[in-house]
């Protein structure tokens, strides 16, 4: 089930998008072919609320999962790397 869409801030990638999926995952996809680009599927078993693109370095998609406990809530993902998360933050009270 799809939770949130974003579009790529790249001006040479105008058709790819981040989907934030309800079972955790994280999926580039371009709408020009129906071919899944990437995956990303953090280890935490929570549904991604938000994803967003950086505006200014293009390669960086950033996930924002269910807060539950001390895990990391919100993660960044280096696209063009392997799917390395190149950032985690956990959000406090």
């Amino acid at each position: 089930r799809v939770q949130c869409v974003d579009w790529c801030t790249d001006p040479q990638k105008p058709s790819l998008f981040a989907v934030g999926l309800a079972d955790r995952r994280v999926v580039l996809q371009d709408y020009t072919n129906d071919k899944l680009k990437k995956e990303f599927c953090p280890k935490q078993q929570r549904q991604c609320n938000a994803v967003a693109w950086n505006p200014f370095f293009h390669n960086l998609c950033a996930a924002g999962l269910e807060k539950v406990r001390s895990e990391h809530s919100c993660l960044v993902w280096d696209v063009e790397s392997i799917g390395t998360v190149v950032l985690a933050v956990t959000a406090s009270k």
